[in-house]
């Protein structure tokens, strides 16, 4: 999975445009053109709007309290504290016109009212837009509307992006491995022997914190309900679950997954990437992501040496599960890949980070 809030994007934007709420924000067309990256390879993209007691809205939209916040978004016909899905993304640059199409899955009849929305005059200004768009077969309350890039930023404070393997939507195996880390140091890592060249999607999952704000026992994504341990309201025994909500990052460890290739030397391995924030775009830079899930899609070659692959964390006095998630095309033990758990010893200069180093490790049962 990979995603943005709006929030921090219009706050790490440079190029600021005043739309039609009273506060300027940021226009951020890297993001939108990202969005449209995102939606050319079939994968999901939602994005949410804040709650009524939201800072960030109240200050775009010049409101003093929640009443106020809650009617803005009522005139504009769209929900507070909830999700929409994107369902395309058009630029018109000579226009200067950036388009997101949004779909609202909860109900039929409330649509946006502002700019570019069905009604809107602007299709009739620009007819080659409007023929492009599809707008003049558009039906009427079909819960789908068009809105221009700022005000989605503005009415929009988060989303997220669905990472989505088309390859393996009728095929393939997707496999769990619990773990942890004791004192920044995983327990448990991959190794990777490719028979013939394989691509894999490779995530890394931390326990989940919305759980433990609701005062639910902890649930690690693709093993179920742990009832270990139920968390109170109060947040008494979050440091157990190493979460503090008052944490900008909400509370998850920087981590990330590191693929180590063979090296020119026999018993070397290198680092060839690492995830990032965009799991479709891992990096060979160490990127330790605050999130509850990172990952990225990689192809194994064949090759006569194994890969290995390490989950890392920032902090190392990190202690917490998580889950290893590995979705293959084929199941693991046939012809094409063989998976083995190994323990990374604590003295690997992997820890180090190290580009090229000796990968000393003992198998696990």
């Amino acid at each position: 999975t990979a995603s943005e809030t709006f929030a921090s994007a219009t706050a790490s934007a440079r190029e600021p445009v005043t739309t039609t709420a009273s506060a300027p924000v940021a226009r951020n067309l890297g993001l939108f053109h990202e969005l449209e990256g995102y939606l050319r390879e079939s994968f999901i993209v939602l994005v949410n709007t804040p709650t009524s007691s939201s800072p960030r809205a109240l200050s775009i939209h010049n409101q003093r309290g929640a009443a106020g916040l809650e009617r803005r978004y009522a005139e504009s016909g769209l929900g507070m504290a909830q999700a929409y899905s994107v369902i395309e993304a058009r630029s018109f640059p000579e226009d200067d016109v950036y388009l997101l199409k949004i779909r609202n899955p909860w109900a039929e009849g409330a649509e946006w009212t502002g700019a570019w929305s069905d009604d809107s005059p602007l299709w009739h200004e620009h007819p080659s837009i409007a023929a492009a768009c599809g707008a003049e077969n558009a039906a009427a309350n079909d819960a789908t509307t068009w809105m221009e890039w700022a005000d989605a930023l503005k009415f929009f404070d988060g989303g997220g992006v669905c990472f989505c393997q088309p390859e393996a939507a009728t095929k393939g195996t997707d496999y769990r491995i619990r773990g942890a880390f004791e004192n920044g140091f995983p327990t448990v890592a991959l190794r990777v022997e490719a028979r013939a060249d394989t691509t894999v999607f490779l995530s890394l999952s931390q326990a989940d914190q919305r759980l433990a704000d609701h005062g639910i026992a902890s649930v690690l994504p693709g093993g179920g309900p742990q009832r270990i341990r139920a968390v109170s309201t109060s947040r008494e025994d979050d440091s157990l679950w190493g979460l503090d909500s008052a944490e900008g990052d909400g509370g998850y460890a920087a981590a990330m997954l590191v693929v180590c290739a063979p090296a020119a030397q026999e018993d070397s391995v290198r680092v060839e990437l690492t995830s990032s924030v965009d799991a479709s775009s891992p990096t060979r830079e160490y990127s330790f992501v605050h999130a509850r899930d990172c990952g990225l899609r990689y192809t194994f070659r064949k090759r006569d040496r194994p890969y290995f692959v390490v989950p890392r964390v920032y902090d190392s006095g990190v202690t917490r599960d998580f889950v290893l998630g590995v979705r293959t095309p084929v199941g693991v033990g046939s012809s094409t890949v063989e998976i083995s758990f190994v323990n990374v010893a604590r003295d690997s200069n992997l820890h180090k980070n190290y580009s090229v180093f000796r990968m000393p490790s003992a198998s696990l049962d």
